[in-house]
């Protein structure tokens, strides 16, 4: 699965997604998808974040993306 992230971008489009660019991009392995997998960010291009968007490009080709939980982590400052 190709994953983008957006940070602080609240308007964004699909064609935006698409080309523009991302603070971070990933793809993950069915090994990703355990409950305990951790997936770390590059923390400079995290701080701040009011906004975060989450871009699903592809899902192994199947044609419904069913995402069941997302948890996120991180301090305030």
């Amino acid at each position: 699965m190709s994953r983008r992230l957006f940070v602080n971008k609240p308007s964004l489009g699909f064609p935006d997604c698409e080309d523009g660019p991302c603070e971070q991009a990933f793809t993950l392995s069915a090994e990703d998808l355990t409950a305990d997998r951790v997936i770390e960010v590059k923390m400079a291009k995290f701080n701040y974040v009011n906004v975060l968007s989450i871009f699903v490009d592809t899902n192994n080709g199947a044609d419904v993306t069913s995402i069941s939980s997302i948890k996120i982590t991180g301090k305030t400052r």
